[in-house]
């Protein structure tokens, strides 16, 4: 009885095997890419003053790779926090509160204004005397004429002290400029990586906009290739993918699956594949061509 049970299940663990989808291994060729490719521009016209890195050398993100000649970004700058400090200490106001302070506080307007309510009480009481007959019309005219003169003293200051204050927002506005000129003359790295090209020269001028460097971070280098379209199924992103090099004999390196392109290319009926390789050690380099295995099973998910 065992023989038969055993005669009966192998044919069945047979027949469904054989239905299961075969793995098979695609072969595709490809080429290195570094992860990033920046071109380092300028922001502001300037002479180069000193170039801190060259092609080929490590640099980091943050780090000084070049900075331009800033005496007149710094002599402008200067001259504007002096008018300024020269503005503020007339008004007595702190640069905190420069342009928040009230007008009615400053020095000049509070006399101005004491002297306009001093006028202002002078003027009711000569009016009230000269209803009872006590003043003349010439003293009534003559404290009229006063108020009238206080008025116009305390707009005047009122009116000044705005005008300061509309300088003071100028001035900040430009210390501001200039503050971001100047920061602008310092270049750094916008990344980690290797100096690919070096576009400029000491002493050269340039105008705003100009490529200096160019810089690749090849600490992750991404392997594109295609492959034919009838093993779309079957590709998804994780799956490894091993490589050889020329140059490294038969050594094998590896990645994984990190992009499938979304559609297949119409004329050669392939489909984009972008590999993810790890190359901390800087042993690959970007334009490196490839050759690569990949296992898929059709249809798996």
């Amino acid at each position: 009885m065992k023989m038969k049970f055993m005669l009966f299940v192998i044919p069945w663990m047979c027949s469904c095997l054989a239905g299961w989808p075969k793995a098979e291994t695609v072969s595709f060729v490809g080429t290195l890419y570094p992860d990033k490719d920046v071109d380092v521009s300028i922001e502001i016209d300037g002479r180069v003053k000193d170039i801190l890195v060259d092609v080929g050398d490590r640099v980091r993100r943050g780090q000084t790779i070049l900075k331009l000649d800033d005496e007149r970004e710094q002599l402008q700058l200067q001259i504007r926090l002096g008018q300024l400090n020269e503005i503020l200490a007339k008004l007595g106001v702190t640069v905190d509160n420069a342009e928040t302070f009230d007008i009615y506080s400053i020095p000049q307007v509070i006399k101005a204004q004491q002297d306009f309510e001093e006028k202002r009480r002078d003027l009711e009481r000569d009016k009230l005397l000269f209803e009872r007959g006590a003043v003349s019309r010439e003293a009534l005219e003559k404290s009229q004429t006063a108020f009238e003169k206080a008025r116009a003293g305390l707009q005047a200051a009122v009116d000044e002290i705005r005008g300061y204050k509309a300088i003071i927002s100028q001035l900040k506005s430009g210390i501001q400029l200039f503050a971001k000129d100047l920061e602008d003359t310092t270049i750094v790295s916008p990344i980690n990586g290797y100096v690919q090209e070096r576009f400029v020269d000491m002493g050269e001028y340039l105008a705003k906009g100009k490529r200096v460097l160019r810089i690749l971070d090849t600490d992750t280098l991404r392997l594109k290739g295609s492959i034919p379209s009838r093993y779309t199924s079957g590709i998804r992103q994780g799956l490894e993918v091993h490589f050889q090099v020329e140059g490294f004999a038969d050594e094998v390196f590896r990645g994984k699956v990190s992009r499938i392109a979304p559609s297949i290319d119409m004329e050669t009926r392939t489909i984009q594949v972008e590999v993810q390789v790890n190359n901390r050690e800087q042993r690959l380099r970007p334009g490196y061509f490839v050759k690569a295995d990949i296992e898929i099973t059709p249809g798996a998910k």
